[in-house]
């Protein structure tokens, strides 16, 4: 953040609501961010006329690891990236660096022929696009209920046998389990207000 004032104005910066000690000058920078960095900045200015609140910026922080896990934080939110161990068993932990975990990232697990099983956190909310595309030794999945996005082709290329949809989920990319040679059929539930399934195949209720 940098800014240029003339001589009468005075700044401070903000975040979360509280003043960053001894943040007053023309600039405020971070010059290496940890996850306590994350979270909502703001600027107060002031002049003779009074006070004005800038709207809050959101600075996320990515790069970082916990638990095995390479994630990107808010400072309210955490999404999963990677990992770093190569367990056949994977349980993605309800949160990292105290912030909990929402979202599985664009490609973050693609490729990863380790992983057989997966446990997935009740609070997450978004799988993302090819999050496990390639995961060929990957059996058995349970989405919880509380997803509502899941990206194009998620499960691609895994070999699930089964897939349940709950009814949280509104949003599915394309080919989500595409090319899942074992895969039996699809179930979704029946209370789910956008997608349904018909001997085992997918269907979006609007079309």
């Amino acid at each position: 953040v940098s800014r240029d004032w003339s001589s009468d104005v005075c700044s401070s910066d903000l975040k979360a609501g509280l003043a960053i000690n001894g943040a007053t000058s023309a600039s405020f920078a971070i010059p290496s961010a940890a996850a306590s960095d994350a979270g909502v900045y703001e600027v107060v200015v002031a002049n003779v006329g009074g006070l004005t609140t800038s709207l809050g910026a959101t600075v996320s922080v990515s790069g970082l690891l916990a638990d095995g896990f390479f994630y990107t934080s808010s400072g309210t939110v955490a999404t999963v990236t990677g990992r770093s161990t190569t367990d056949n068993l994977l349980s993605i932990p309800e949160a990292l660096g105290g912030v909990p975990v929402t979202a599985i990232g664009d490609g973050a697990f693609a490729a990863d022929k380790f992983i057989t099983n997966l446990t997935l956190p009740a609070g997450l909310l978004k799988i993302g696009a090819s999050a496990f595309e390639g995961c060929s030794s990957l059996v058995s999945i349970l989405i919880p209920s509380g997803v509502s996005q899941i990206g194009q082709f998620a499960f691609s290329s895994c070999n699930l046998a089964t897939v349940d949809i709950p009814e949280t989920v509104v949003s599915i990319g394309s080919g989500p389990f595409h090319s899942n040679s074992r895969l039996l059929g699809i179930t979704v539930s029946a209370s789910n207000p956008a997608f349904t399934s018909l001997n085992g195949i997918l269907y979006n209720k609007s079309q």
